[in-house]
């Protein structure tokens, strides 16, 4: 089999994907780990680590955010800027960048799913190679 003909060409165009798919570049970083996270978990499945890159940001509320999240949040004013959750309160967000937010001053917030290797495929979760 060439490597055409194998499933690496679609997981590499996934990385370059999601290098620059995002305005902060922290965040993107973030995305592109993920994905050789999941793809170190199922070595022998490139193909499923690219289908599963698509389905690692999602969109979420500011009020369902957990302390350790990594997201990327939009504010309603100014740049988006990335970060992992240091606090989340009934009116704020707190990241360990120090950066902070109101609630009322998000327009929309990203965060990365660190589960969709088990929610997609439960029967492929082996233990983790390091």
């Amino acid at each position: 089999m060439s490597f055409s003909e194998n499933d690496f060409p679609g997981l590499i165009t996934q990385l370059e994907r999601a290098s620059g798919a995002y305005p902060d570049p922290g965040f993107s970083l973030e995305v592109v780990k993920e994905i050789i996270r999941i793809f170190k978990r199922v070595p022998l499945y490139p193909g499923i680590a690219a289908g599963c890159s698509f389905k690692i940001v999602k969109e979420i509320s500011p009020e369902i955010l957990k302390e350790g999240d990594f997201t990327l949040v939009f504010p309603k004013k100014g740049q988006p800027f990335s970060g992992k959750v240091k606090s989340v309160g009934k009116d704020r967000i707190d990241l360990a960048s120090k950066e902070n937010i109101k609630t009322a001053d998000v327009k929309k917030v990203l965060v990365i799913n660190k589960k969709v290797l088990e929610e997609d495929w439960p029967t492929l979760i082996f233990p983790e190679v390091k």
